[in-house]
């Protein structure tokens, strides 16, 4: 895992800096099966702004590795499972109204983040009979849910097969983007 991290970094370099890693996979794999401190030292090494964070991120205080601790049920100090990570994940859940920032691991105390991942179409990834979009006025309430905390909300639009986004997800993200005067 690690020899093909490195050269993805290797490759993606050549054309950008890279921003965020996300890994999936927190709910079928206990935190022992993740080589996380070496996934980011590499990462760090390498891309030292790059953000890198594994889904359901935090577990419980009699439980590290309790799975599916979903926003609402977090509490400051709960133990983080992935450790380190610079956010908290928990797809597809949004942050709760008052959500916590402070996790802990090893009887020291981080600040973490939540990030919400939201599809602007139905599907993830790109697909030809995805019509289906969000409006701008479900896309404005959910960046306020989603960013009202200090949160993070990433929104998915997926490249066609060209590597070009959609028309329109493109007109959406300006709409919503005058919307929110941003």
């Amino acid at each position: 895992m690690l020899n093909q991290l490195s050269e993805l970094i290797d490759i993606a370099t050549i054309y950008t800096d890279l921003v965020e890693f996300w890994f999936d996979g927190g709910w079928v794999k206990p935190n022992y099966r993740w080589p996380i401190q070496d996934i980011y030292n590499l990462i760090k090494t390498r891309q030292p702004h790059c953000q890198v964070g594994i889904n359901w991120t935090i577990g419980l205080p009699e439980n590290i590795d309790k799975q599916h601790v979903c926003p609402q049920d977090q509490k400051k100090n709960f133990p983080i499972r992935f450790f380190p990570s610079d956010f908290r994940l928990g797809d597809p859940y949004l942050p709760a109204d008052d959500d916590p920032k402070i996790f802990m691991h090893d009887g020291k105390q981080y600040y973490l983040p939540w990030e919400s991942t939201v599809c602007i179409s139905q599907r993830w990834f790109y697909n030809t009979e995805d019509h289906t979009f969000k409006s701008v006025d479900e896309l404005e309430k959910l960046y306020k849910q989603c960013t009202k905390n200090n949160n993070i909300l990433i929104l998915n639009c997926p490249p066609n097969r060209d590597g070009q986004l959609r028309q329109e997800d493109i007109n959406i993200l300006m709409a919503l983007k005058k919307r929110l005067n941003l």
